[in-house]
C-alpha cells in the first residue's frame, strides 16, 4: 500500500514536508529525500492536484529511488507518473512508467498495489484501442485480486481491500460493455461479484478454500 504514511514519515503538512524536504537536500541525506518527495507528490495526487509540482516531485523521487535501489518508493512514483502522464495525454511515457510500476510490483510481490497498476495499463490499452489487451489486463488484476480476497480472514483488511479495488472492478465492467459490447459477459461479471459480496456476509470475512479466479470465470472466455 502506497501512501504519506508509508514513505517512513509521519503524517506532516505541506509546509513542513518542503521544510524537511530542503533539510535533508541541505545534509544529502538521500534516501530521507526520497521519502520527502514521494509524500509530497503522493499528497498533492490524493487531493487531486496533479499539478507540475507533482510529477516534478514524482520524477525526482523516482529517479534518485531508482539510483538508490529503492524499489518500493521507484514503484510508486512510477505509477503517480503513469497516471499524470495519461491524464496529461502523453501516452507514451504514461505507458513506460506503468510498465515499470507493474514490473516493479511483480518484484516486490505487491499483490495489494498490483492490480491498481495494471488496471493503469488497462486503461492505457484501452485509450490505444487495444481492447483485447485491456480485457487480458483486467483479468489478471481481478485473479490477483479475487486471490487476495481469499486469503484475508481480516473483516476490516477485506474492506480496505475492497475498497482500494473496487475502481478496478468498474473500470473492467465500463470496458466489456463500452468497448467489448459483450452483455453476457458484462452480467456474468456483475452476478461473480454479488455473488463474492453475499458469500463475504454468510462467512463474516473468513475465507473458504479457493482456486482462483481464473477457473471459476473460464465462462466469461
Amino acid at each position: 500500500m502506497t501512501g504519506v504514511q508509508t514513505c517512513a514519515l509521519p503524517i506532516y503538512g505541506v509546509s513542513e514536508l518542503r521544510t524537511l524536504l530542503a533539510d535533508f537536500r541541505k545534509k544529502n541525506l538521500q534516501i530521507r529525500q526520497v521519502f520527502a518527495l514521494l509524500a509530497l507528490s503522493e499528497w498533492f495526487a490524493s487531493h487531486g492536484q496533479f499539478a507540475i509540482e507533482t510529477v516534478e516531485y514524482a520524477q525526482e523521487a523516482h529517479t534518485l529511488a531508482s539510483q538508490l535501489g529503492l524499489l518500493h518508493e521507484a514503484t510508486a512514483s512510477a505509477a503517480l507518473l503513469s497516471k499524470w502522464y495519461l491524464a496529461k495525454g502523453n501516452l507514451t511515457l504514461a505507458e513506460r512508467y506503468a510498465l515499470a510500476a507493474v514490473d516493479g510490483a511483480r518484484h516486490l510481490q505487491d499483490s495489494y498495489d498490483l492490480p491498481r497498476y495494471l488496471s493503469i495499463l488497462a486503461a492505457l490499452e484501452t485509450t490505444n484501442g487495444r481492447f483485447d489487451a485491456a480485457d487480458a489486463t483486467y483479468r489478471e488484476a481481478f485473479g490477483i485480486m479475487d486471490n487476495l480476497l481469499s486469503r484475508t480472514p481480516a473483516i476490516d483488511a477485506r474492506n480496505t481491500i475492497i475498497n482500494a479495488t473496487t475502481p478496478v472492478y468498474k473500470d473492467y465492467l465500463n470496458l466489456i460493455i463500452t468497448k467489448l459490447h459483450e452483455a453476457p459477459k458484462a452480467l456474468q461479471l456483475t452476478e461473480y461479484i454479488r455473488a463474492r459480496s453475499i458469500n463475504d456476509f454468510l462467512t463474516s470475512g473468513k475465507p473458504k478454500a479457493d482456486d482462483g479466479l481464473e477457473e471459476r470465470m473460464e465462462a466469461l472466455s
